[in-house]
């Protein structure tokens, strides 16, 4: 059940960006639409109110904090750069499949660094960058050395 709701979130998480992503291309590329004017059913393409109404039901059933979640995921992906929305998606992909252990651990590292104070979290900054220096045998290395020493 609960993966069945993951992928469900993920999916409507999904083709929501994609919704929005093409209602902003439409809105950018129309001059006929006032940039202040809500979006409109009858604005939207065939295809976009096909997504809609697929999505809808489900929509329905999150709560409206998860309902207000994805609206802003989905107006955050609109305003991306086509570089920056490959790198969304990519992120989105990697983050799918995660098993749900390693995502529990990834929540609790981002909830420790949210709490850290600015110096604490320039410092992790700095040590990760220099983990993105490293080449792939470096990194290999080094996660045998801190698993030997964790085992000591």
């Amino acid at each position: 059940m609960k993966t069945r709701r993951s992928f469900l979130r993920h999916s409507l998480a999904w083709s929501f960006m994609t919704l929005a992503s093409s209602v902003a291309r439409a809105q950018s590329e129309s001059d006929s639409m006032a940039a202040d004017r809500p979006q409109k059913r009858r604005d939207l393409s065939a295809e976009q109110r096909q997504l809609l109404q697929k999505r809808y039901e489900e929509f329905q059933k999150l709560s409206p904090e998860e309902r207000e979640r994805y609206l802003k995921v989905g107006a955050y992906y609109g305003n991306l750069s086509r570089s920056e929305r490959q790198a969304f998606r990519q992120n989105l992909r990697t983050w799918r499949n995660l098993s749900p252990d390693r995502r529990q651990r990834v929540r609790r590292t981002w909830q420790r660094y949210r709490q850290m104070n600015p110096e604490q979290r320039d410092r992790v900054r700095r040590r990760f960058e220099r983990w993105r220096q490293l080449s792939p045998a470096q990194r290999a290395r080094l996660r045998e050395a801190i698993r030997r020493r964790r085992q000591q």
